[in-house]
């Protein structure tokens, strides 16, 4: 029975810097000869003109021939970049749109971009493609770019194409990139070449970034992955809010002398979050090589000795699956985190049986912001933690944070334990989308408290833990009852070994009803699932169809950039399938 305490908790007040530099330089400052990144992938001398005259010697050695940067050359690359931004004309507050694969070129925007005062805003280097075409041209008349940096000559063409303006300098990452006499654009190289700071000028453009910084200036922009509903939306994210996120959110426990996997992409939230905690400790960050996939990032835990980790449900599946991790000593990890979907009592147990050396948490963020919960629960046992059914809760409000349970149709703040719409007020979070868009997914409530509406059913209980059970969008409601997928996914992956996403299949007399995709039957009846479920979570829980991916015509699961599945993409593609039959 739900309390009758109403269901909103306020994590304390919380001040965070005004400049996004004097943030993280310590990091800097206090480990200048330590590596700050490695990029598995690329060759040791990529890039060296940019760090020739920085010869450190760094404590914590690099294991291979991989491209690895100290801290000290990663800032004086940085210093040659912004020297050549500003002799083309760039100036604090203006953007500069990054369409480029992981590598050290993400570490090398972010903190020339810091230094000088920019607006980051990285983009998938996929949207380069002839398909895309349109996609990128709307990408680039909402930025508005005044510098763009891509990979190599063949992006050059589609940015050509897309760009409404042109902006003061078009950057190629590829070396051996020679422009045509009437091109504008330059290779990095040669940008960053072509011009110098002097010691003052370098002291100046310093201080200017710790004290002349802004809360309001714009320090990225982000776009959603478009899960939800295709079209993704962007999230100009200010200096405040990236500050609150930097002094805010825990990471499990990260330090100085750790490694810090990044395996996302570079133009996901989390990519940029954990290479920016990572900077401000002052640790180095290990990049794996984006082509390799799940065989890259076990590889690069490996052999250079990953602390850190986070990943979502499918990629954690996949990984722990795969032939290399059972051969591979990933005993390094210290801790992990598992976020970007629902969190199940299975998933947790198996990663913990993964990692059983390790300090596995259910992380929370959101393209939107982050610091808004910290995780108190440690490695209490799981069969110890407050579930909600089968699924693992988010933890509680960091300080700053506000966070609500409301009606997503009255508006009314629910009772604790009582599901409802997740809203969160918080400086961490952004006041609107880019262009305004969607602006009914923000309200400001009678005491001033601006909220932004997540989409995500959840519950806070009477111990002020928020446990997220679904979106909104997806859950199942099935003869008026709602049911939560995440649950059900983990009773028939828990049976059957297969991965599993359940979409809200819609039926003429009960609304809806749960249809399961499976990888595969991995040796079950549609029978012996369906009974499976019925036995563990009633009959409320009738399962519809139960399809593999083969019967859609598909060989993988849809997903976006950080391997979260797009249930929108797979229900679309079931009722093709089944529509014509």
């Amino acid at each position: 029975m739900a309390s009758k305490e109403l269901a909103e908790v306020y994590g304390g007040p919380h001040e965070a810097p005004h400049s996004l530099f004097a943030t993280i330089e310590d990091g800097w400052k206090n480990n200048l000869n330590e590596i700050a990144v490695i990029s598995t992938h690329q060759p040791h001398d990529l890039f060296s003109g940019l760090v020739q005259d920085c010869h450190a010697t760094n404590g914590r050695s690099n294991s291979d021939e991989s491209l690895a940067w100290t801290y000290a050359q990663l800032h004086r690359a940085a210093l040659k970049f912004a020297a050549g931004l500003r002799a083309h004309g760039v100036e604090p507050g203006m953007r500069i749109a990054t369409i480029c694969p992981n590598g050290v070129q993400f570490p090398l925007a972010l903190w020339t971009c810091m230094i000088m005062r920019l607006t980051l805003c990285p983009l998938d280097p996929g949207a380069v493609s002839r398909a895309r075409e349109e996609e990128l041209a709307k990408y680039m008349s909402l930025i508005q770019p005044d510098a763009v940096l891509v990979m190599d000559e063949r992006a050059t063409a589609a940015v050509d194409v897309a760009l409404s303006k042109e902006p003061k300098v078009k950057i190629v990452l590829d070396p051996g990139f020679k422009p045509e006499s009437s091109s504008r654009w330059t290779s990095l190289l040669q940008l960053a070449t072509s011009a110098t700071f002097s010691p003052a000028d370098e002291e100046s453009l310093l201080n200017s970034a710790r004290n002349e910084d802004s809360p309001t200036r714009l320090a990225s922009i982000l776009f959603t992955s478009g899960t939800s509903s295709g079209n993704p939306k962007g999230c100009p994210r200010s200096v405040a809010s990236t500050t609150h996120h930097l002094t805010s959110q825990i990471y499990g426990n990260m330090t100085a002398s750790g490694r810090i996997l990044i395996a996302s992409m570079n133009f996901r939230g989390i990519a940029m979050s954990l290479t920016m905690h990572s900077l401000r400790l002052g640790a180095a960050i290990v990049i794996a090589d984006p082509s390799a996939g799940i065989a890259g990032q076990i590889e690069a835990i490996r052999r250079h000795k990953v602390t850190y980790a986070f990943f979502v449900p499918a990629q954690l599946h996949t990984m722990i699956a795969h032939p290399d991790f059972r051969t591979s000593d990933v005993s390094s990890i210290e801790s992990a985190g598992i976020g970007g979907d629902i969190v199940t009592r299975d998933l947790l147990e198996k990663a913990r049986m993964a990692f059983p050396h390790t300090l596995v948490t259910n992380s929370a963020g959101m393209t939107e912001g982050g610091g808004i919960i910290s995780w108190p629960f440690g490695n209490t046992p799981v069969s110890q933690l407050p579930l909600q059914g089968e699924i693992v809760p988010l933890g509680t409000a960091t300080h700053g944070a506000r966070l609500r349970i409301r009606d997503p149709e009255t508006g009314q703040t629910n009772h604790r334990d009582e599901p409802g719409e997740f809203c969160i007020s918080c400086e961490g979070i952004i006041e609107h989308y880019l262009d305004n868009v969607q602006p009914e997914a923000f309200f400001t409530d009678c005491q001033g408290h601006r909220f932004f509406r997540t989409g995500d059913l959840a519950v806070i209980d009477e111990d002020d833990v928020v446990t997220i059970i679904g979106r909104i969008k997806d859950v199942v409601k099935r003869a008026g009852v709602p049911l939560a997928p995440a649950a059900i996914e983990s009773c028939i992956q828990n049976f059957t070994g297969a991965q599993v996403s359940v979409v809200a299949w819609p039926h003429v007399t009960l609304g809806a009803e749960p249809m399961a995709i499976l990888d595969g039957m991995h040796g079950k009846t549609q029978d012996e699932i369906k009974q499976e479920v019925l036995s563990r979570f009633g009959e409320a829980y009738t399962m519809g169809p139960i399809v593999t991916l083969k019967q859609l015509g598909l060989e993988e699961f849809p997903s976006n950039a950080t391997g979260k599945i797009m249930k929108f993409e797979l229900l679309n593609k079931a009722k093709e399938v089944y529509s014509s039959k």
